[in-house]
This record gives structure tokens, sequence and C-alpha cells, in this order.
């Protein structure tokens, strides 16, 4: 089970693997402003809100981040990962879109940018923690 101790306080969060159609990665490059993973690549997503499930979540967070729900909704997978901080262990998911997507399909309204890149281009990045939790796993799944 991965250690994260900055995670202090921080809710299950709920992350978008999407794919465009070369079957690259869509992964946002995280502006300074964040408390964690600044100016690092990360995938989509956020907190799960209270009330929530993890699906409406992502659901959520497509929107917000990307202005696009219908185009990658219903979800095809899901997978959860346990995460230890020092409050407690939780889970936190990744879901996999239903249709690969275009640059026009979406509108970034979160962070510095986003680019597509396939998973051994994305290992040589500089990604987030827990993206390169969920690129680890999704490589074993290939």
């Amino acid at each position: 089970m991965p250690l994260y101790p900055y995670m202090r306080g921080q809710r299950p969060g709920a992350a978008l693997w999407i794919k465009n159609p070369e079957g690259k990665v869509f992964f946002q490059q995280r502006d300074s402003g964040p408390s964690i993973a600044p100016l690092q690549y990360a995938l989509w997503g956020g907190a799960i809100d209270p009330g929530e499930t993890p699906e409406e979540a992502a659901a959520r967070e497509m929107f917000e981040e990307l202005t696009m729900q219908e185009v990658l909704y219903p979800f095809s997978q899901r997978h959860e990962m346990t995460i230890e901080s020092e409050h407690g262990v939780f889970s936190t998911y990744m879901f996999e879109v239903s249709k690969p997507v275009t640059w026009a399909n979406f509108r970034i309204q979160e962070g510095a940018g986003g680019s597509f890149f396939t998973l051994e281009e994305a290992m040589k990045m500089n990604l987030a923690d827990m993206a390169v939790e969920w690129v680890q796993l999704m490589q074993g799944l290939k």
C-alpha cells in the first residue's frame, strides 16, 4: 500500500483515464497553485465530495476540468487503489473512459494545460506520485 504523507485531510479521489484514437493517455499539466503536485503531470480528476459516488465525482470532475461529460460517460472500467496517509487509509478510484477523444471534444478549464502521451513517455515525465501509481497499474494490465 503506497504511503502519501502529504495527503493531510484529503478525501478519496476519482481520476480519469482518457485516451485518444492512437491510444495515448491524456495528462493534465498542473499549474503552480495546487498544494499537491504543483507543476507536475497528473490524471484529470479530483476529490470525491460528501454524498457522491466515485463515478459521480469522476463525471463532475470531467465536466468541471474539461467541459465534457456526454462524450466520455459512461465509463468502461473502474479501478481502485488503497492509499495510506498519516490520517488513515482510504480508496482512490480511476475510471477508463468509454471512447477515445480528440482535441475537438473538450476545452481545458483547469491547470496549465494537457497533452497526450504513451505510457512509456509518461514515465519519463515529471509525474505526480498518484499518476505514477496509476500508470504502473495500467502497464501491468496491458
